[in-house]
């Protein structure tokens, strides 16, 4: 889909705002908060169009099927194969790739879990990327790439830090219903 199309669908058609531009580095790691639906993907997809950029997400290769699989590749979805670390395939993606803004939700389902996965933390560091803490703001109808999130050593420290972050941003999911934090 051409940037113009994107924007026309996702800002007149749909009514979403774009409250950030792409990342600025040719490789990122960008966070995808609240994850509550499967319509997050095609909104973000949109987004990252409008704004002039290609995102790349991983896609259980199962859905990798007629009429699904041609749509997902072209949306920037890569197969994901469960008989390989997940982790290990997108530090892959990101080495073997000269531009990468990879979409990951930290919450690793479309359920409501306190405790968010830890493996984007591996990624950015075994990557050598920067993490961007991006949204999507149903209640408000906008998406943003979010702020860069500096990392420490501590994965578990980092997750806590970033929930505190979004906790406080006044988002919401499609679902909110379906968003817990380690402190809720």
């Amino acid at each position: 889909m051409k940037q113009k199309t994107a924007k026309f669908i996702f800002e007149k058609i749909l009514g979403w705002t774009a409250v950030t531009p792409a990342v600025p580095e040719k490789k990122a790691l960008i966070m995808g908060v609240p994850h509550t639906t499967v319509w997050d993907l095609p909104i973000s997809y949109l987004y990252y169009t409008a704004i002039g950029n290609k995102i790349t997400i991983l896609v259980k290769e199962k859905f990798f099927i007629f009429p699904l699989g041609p749509i997902i590749r072209r949306m920037g979805g890569v197969p994901l194969t469960r008989k390989v670390n997940v982790m290990i395939q997108i530090v892959n993606l990101f080495n073997n790739s000269e531009v990468c803004h990879y979409g990951m939700a930290p919450e690793g389902t479309r359920s409501a879990v306190k405790e968010w996965r830890t493996g984007f933390h591996y990624i950015a560091k075994k990557a050598n990327v920067p993490v961007y803490l991006g949204y999507i703001d149903w209640k408000h109808k906008c998406v943003s790439r979010g702020e860069k999130f500096e990392l420490t050593d501590d994965a578990y420290e980092d997750m806590k830090r970033m929930q505190r972050i979004y906790k406080s941003l006044p988002i919401s999911g499609l679902h909110p219903e379906k968003v817990a934090y380690l402190d809720d």
